[in-house]
């Protein structure tokens, strides 16, 4: 059974089927600050911490409106780890990476959304600007998370551990 997020989405706003939900890092963005203790997880630490085990499933049952951000959090996850083959360094892992977060988003409706059963498509011109926000924000805090645990191999080069999951397919989508 795949883990899923454990995020309260009381009292948060919903945009496309998605809550806006607050984030620990520093990157600006419309998600409202993380309130909760230092300690407790946002939904990209739940992401990356539960990462290694949800990619191994074939489906996932929404149970939680923040299990949508996490289908969509490791499938990105996934696309970083597939970007980050082939880098020996932090540095140049965070490049990349941050490259990738700063290309075109794109959103639930699009042609390349690929998890059009999770979301529903933008209603208006605002829905989607918000949308497009809330991801772009998501995509660079996994930027600036995921390169500190993949690159802790030896000599500071990438983790077997987490470059062995670039060839998993999580949800049998090719990123």
């Amino acid at each position: 059974m795949a883990y899923h997020s454990q995020q309260s989405c009381e009292g948060v706003q919903t945009v496309c089927n998605c809550p806006i939900l607050p984030l620990k890092g520093k990157t600006r963005g419309i998600a409202p600050p993380f309130t909760g203790a230092e300690e407790e997880r946002d939904i990209v630490d739940e992401a990356i911490y539960y990462f290694k085990a949800n990619v191994l499933f074939k489906s996932f049952e929404v149970k939680s409106p923040a299990d949508r951000l996490l289908v969509y959090l490791t499938l990105h996850i996934s696309k970083c780890l597939v970007s980050l083959k082939g880098e020996k360094t932090l540095e140049g892992g965070i490049r990349n990476l941050q490259s990738l977060a700063r290309g075109e988003v794109p959103l639930p409706g699009d042609a390349g959304f690929h998890l059009g059963g999770f979301f529903q498509a933008p209603r208006s011109g605002s829905e989607r600007d918000t949308m497009r926000k809330y991801l772009k924000q998501l995509m660079e805090e996994v930027a600036a998370r995921l390169p500190l645990l993949y690159f802790t191999g030896p000599d500071g080069g990438p983790n077997k551990y987490w470059s062995s999951f670039a060839k998993r397919r999580f949800l049998n989508i090719k990123v």
